[in-house]
């Protein structure tokens, strides 16, 4: 998912907004600092995207 062709804007378009955010945040902290922040923020965001997913889909019911 990451080769060139997936940053043009129709094929953005397609992806959720958490990979979009993932993608360019990533993408573009390699471009300002270097890969091995970039990976680490990368994986914090998933992270972060990640439990507020699964959050929204648990629940805890009364038995």
């Amino acid at each position: 998912m990451g080769e060139w062709h997936a940053f043009a804007p129709k094929e953005l378009a397609r992806y959720s907004l958490n990979y979009r955010t993932i993608l360019l945040g990533t993408f573009f902290i390699t471009v300002v600092f270097d890969l091995t922040l970039a990976v680490e923020i990368g994986m914090a965001l998933a992270s972060l995207f990640f439990i507020y997913r699964m959050s929204d889909l648990t629940r805890i019911d009364r038995v």
